[in-house]
């Protein structure tokens, strides 16, 4: 099993729930957000949210959560405090980010994006390169009430290959990785279909 489908997996077997916690407003219980380390994910809710059912209700919840908190907040309003709000910091985690990564991953069907290299070969449809069939192709000639014209029935045509070993690639692979790895469980879809985790 390589790494991407085992991490798929792992998203897909979590239990949202352990992830997330309804605030009691006592003693200094009392963000809203989400708090990210390199090991877990925790979702704080505000005193008295239902917690529903089903984890695509709660991911839902959760992706509705993120994008009012991040319309609605400032960057001073974006402090996290440890030690129960003694020490005030500015925290940098790009949520939206890894949420506008895993957005794109499904909304192009699942895959990763794939730079392409232009190919082009001998054609008599497909999208022509005008300047490389006058310079590569043998036109027949027509006259007509004396005026001579080109026939091309052969054209340069360009087409495209897929290269998954370009870097741009690679990036996009290493993106999606991080971001289903950091935040994969709060995503709304799994798997490569784009439907929503159950």
């Amino acid at each position: 099993m390589d790494s991407d489908s085992e991490l798929n997996m792992t998203v897909i077997n979590d239990d949202i729930k352990k992830h997330c916690h309804i605030n009691s407003n006592e003693d200094g219980d009392r963000f809203v957000g989400v708090k990210a380390d390199s090991d877990n994910i925790m979702v704080y809710f505000p005193i008295g949210y239902q917690l529903p059912e089903t984890n695509a209700e709660i991911r839902m919840d959760i992706h509705h959560l993120i994008q009012v908190l991040s319309e609605f907040t400032t960057k001073e309003d974006r402090l996290l405090a440890l030690n129960k709000f003694d020490t005030p910091q500015t925290v940098d985690f790009p949520i939206n980010a890894y949420r506008e990564v895993i957005e794109y991953y499904f909304s192009i069907g699942g895959k990763y994006y794939t730079e392409v290299d232009p190919v082009y070969k001998t054609s008599t449809a497909g999208k022509q390169d005008w300047a490389r069939t006058v310079r590569n192709q043998t036109p027949l000639i027509q006259q007509k009430n004396g005026i001579s014209s080109f026939i091309f029935t052969n054209f340069t045509v360009r087409t495209v290959t897929p290269n998954d070993s370009k870097q741009i690639t690679q990036i996009n692979r290493f993106c999606v990785y991080e971001a289903f790895k950091k935040i994969g469980m709060l995503s709304l879809y799994a798997g490569t279909t784009g439907t929503p985790l159950k």
